[in-house]
């Protein structure tokens, strides 16, 4: 089972307590979310506060027994496209070329105080991704936060910068802080293949292989970075981190669920996905299909 703590990560009550992602720095329930998903996120997160068992050991302990059978492995079969085939399909498309180009800065626009916006191009999803960046002052080598959004990729109107106090809580810390847009129902993954409703999803390499190059060579980086993510993205989290050792040396997932198969796992992971119309299918394949991840238990 992986547990991981990053920064300690500590603010100051405020009105942003109403905030969908306030729960985070507060330590309380949040009142509103960005979607059902992560609202439901949140709660979890709030009823660990009161356990001894770690909120992360409970699905875990689930799907140690239940990962494998047939009732887990049929999750990602509920839907149009399956198939259960004697083809298994190539996994090779749920991970990152060996050869990947670094993204390309286009236009950077400042926001207010720290913050500005990044719009970069992604090589391998041949689109724009626009980043919120937190940027401390001076020009000394610094690590990079890379701080993920919940299943809506900000696409509602919640942002880590409009939804929590995190302005306030790096100010003065050296670190750059970057946040990512646009990944909708997209598990922070590189797909199988490409999506009618969430398009081409190449995140884990764009989160481990395209941006991260682009960030150390204009805004100091040191490559001793960390990443976290919430809800839909924390699980992903940990594993971009496990999928780039040389370049994350810490990562943590907030109110997330780093089971992606099993009955809890698929039903996470599907809702995810479904919510904004994806299908699961063509971000893995089915569970016969060798892209189709098995617990990391």
């Amino acid at each position: 089972m992986v547990q991981a703590q990053l920064v300690p990560v500590e603010a100051e009550a405020s009105s942003a307590r109403n905030n969908p992602l306030s729960s985070i720095f507060t330590g309380e329930p949040s009142r509103s979310g960005s979607s059902a998903l992560d609202a439901a996120s949140v709660l979890l997160a709030a009823l660990s506060l009161s356990s001894a068992v770690p909120l992360l050991a409970i699905p875990a302990a689930v799907l140690v027994a239940l990962g494998r059978g047939e009732l887990g492995s049929s999750m990602y079969q509920l839907y149009p496209g399956s198939s259960t085939g004697s083809s298994r399909g190539d996994e090779s498309a749920t991970f990152p070329e060996r050869d990947v180009l670094p993204a390309e800065l286009r236009t950077m626009r400042h926001i207010e105080g720290d913050l500005w916006e990044l719009t970069v191009w992604s090589p391998s999803m041949q689109r724009e991704v626009v980043n919120d960046v937190l940027l401390p002052s001076g020009t000394a080598p610094r690590p990079t936060f890379y701080l993920m959004m919940g299943a809506d990729g900000a696409a509602g109107g919640y942002s880590w910068a409009n939804s929590s106090d995190y302005q306030a809580f790096f100010a003065g810390k050296h670190v750059n802080v970057i946040t990512p847009k646009g990944s909708v129902s997209s598990m922070q993954a590189d797909w199988y293949r490409e999506d009618p409703a969430t398009g081409t999803n190449k995140w884990l390499t764009y989160m481990s292989r395209e941006l991260p190059p682009l960030i150390d060579a204009h805004f100091h980086g040191n490559g001793h970075d960390a990443i976290a993510g919430i809800s839909m993205s924390g699980g992903p989290a940990l594993d971009i981190a496990a999928n780039a050792p040389d370049r994350f040396v810490a990562a943590a997932s907030y109110s997330g669920c780093p089971a992606t198969t099993g009955v809890l796992g698929g039903i996470y992971t599907s809702s995810g996905v479904t919510m904004n119309k994806g299908n699961p299918v063509n971000m893995w394949g089915t569970s016969s299909s060798r892209a189709c991840p098995a617990p990391p238990w």
